[in-house]
């Protein structure tokens, strides 16, 4: 029973995370402009936001979104923000040199860690699949075993982006069209983020 739980959420969590989404693409992005360091410590900032995701859904923090929605919607509202902040960087890089569109290797953690801090529904998500998953009063040890999954779910995936993008066939490819790509990574993550905001907006109204 124990076992076929956690076998639930490996699966489950898996596929969403490679998946391809805002996460994913900055990633591949860092990795591919050759900061491989930058590129690890971004995908180690997705997956400590996956993993506090994960912790809050254990310890009822959805319920605290469905109690509270304007709490949800005004950070959802807040992440859109920042997505749309972080693709128009993006946008801006793709006119000048090639540029992962995040500054310096030590911004990458932080970079990544807000890029997936900034949809809460992904608590939602975290809280669906060990609603669906665990049994109606789980031990402590199957809720810790589980966000363990998680984390390393995501630092394998992430990880192996990192790798695969930071190879040097990659790279040469990229940067014979690093310009379009940039431009196309930022509309990907700009329009992410509007569409947080446009969710959030609607949601706001009487």
């Amino acid at each position: 029973m124990m076992l076929s739980a956690l076998a639930t959420i490996w699966i489950l969590h898996l596929v969403a995370t490679v998946t391809p989404g805002a996460n994913t693409v900055l990633v591949m992005q860092v990795a591919a402009t050759g900061m491989r360091s930058a590129a690890a410590r971004a995908a180690a900032g997705i997956a400590a936001g996956s993993t506090l995701w994960a912790a809050l859904a254990v310890s009822g923090v959805g319920a605290l979104f469905d109690a509270f929605p304007d709490v949800r919607t005004a950070i959802q509202a807040a992440g859109g923000a920042y997505l749309t902040w972080l693709g128009g960087k993006f946008c801006l890089s793709a006119r000048t040199a090639p540029d992962c569109g995040i500054g310096r290797h030590d911004r990458a953690f932080r970079v990544g860690l807000l890029t997936n801090l900034t949809n809460p529904k992904a608590v939602v998500f975290f809280g669906s699949i060990f609603a669906a998953a665990f049994p109606a009063d789980p031990p402590d040890w199957l809720s810790g075993a589980a966000i363990l999954i998680v984390l390393l779910n995501a630092l394998s995936w992430y990880g192996l982006v990192a790798y695969l993008f930071s190879r040097e066939p990659v790279r040469s490819w990229y940067s014979a069209h690093s310009h379009r790509l940039s431009a196309a990574v930022g509309v990907i993550l700009g329009g992410a983020g509007l569409k947080l905001v446009q969710q959030a907006c609607s949601e706001m109204r009487p």
